[in-house]
């Protein structure tokens, strides 16, 4: 287990360990992609949407591409509770994953029943 942190100095202790995937995860998240989830962050719909179209046309992005918090856009807009990006977000058939879960935990009943009103893409798993 140890093999999958990086230790900042050899005499640190466990505390001052970073786990891998964060590390991973915040050196792989391209210029785009990173407004992109901060667009999300904000709530600004119309850079949201644009992304999300570029992304479809160019493939310049991952539209599930993950923080390094470890969310994904759709977890962010369900935390912030903002009801049209996670529409938007669902419109552009992002993966849902553990989302619905989320949101039961976070409370927040409109994005509740618009994932359970979503239709998954034939692709994802149930």
């Amino acid at each position: 287990m140890s093999q999958l942190y990086y230790r900042r100095t050899d005499n640190s202790s466990y505390r001052d360990r970073i786990p891998l995937r964060i590390v991973r995860a915040e050196s792989e998240l391209s210029v785009q992609e990173k407004s992109y989830l901060s667009a999300v962050e904000k709530g600004d719909y119309a850079s949201v949407k644009l992304a999300l179209e570029e992304a479809e046309i160019y493939f310049k992005i991952n539209i599930n591409c993950i923080d390094p918090l470890g969310r994904t856009a759709l977890l962010i807009a369900i935390e912030n509770e903002n009801l049209e990006i996670i529409e938007l977000l669902l419109s552009f058939n992002v993966y849902v994953g553990d989302a619905l879960l989320h949101a039961i935990r976070k409370e927040v009943v409109g994005a509740v029943e618009l994932l359970l009103n979503h239709k998954k893409p034939s692709g994802e798993k149930q």
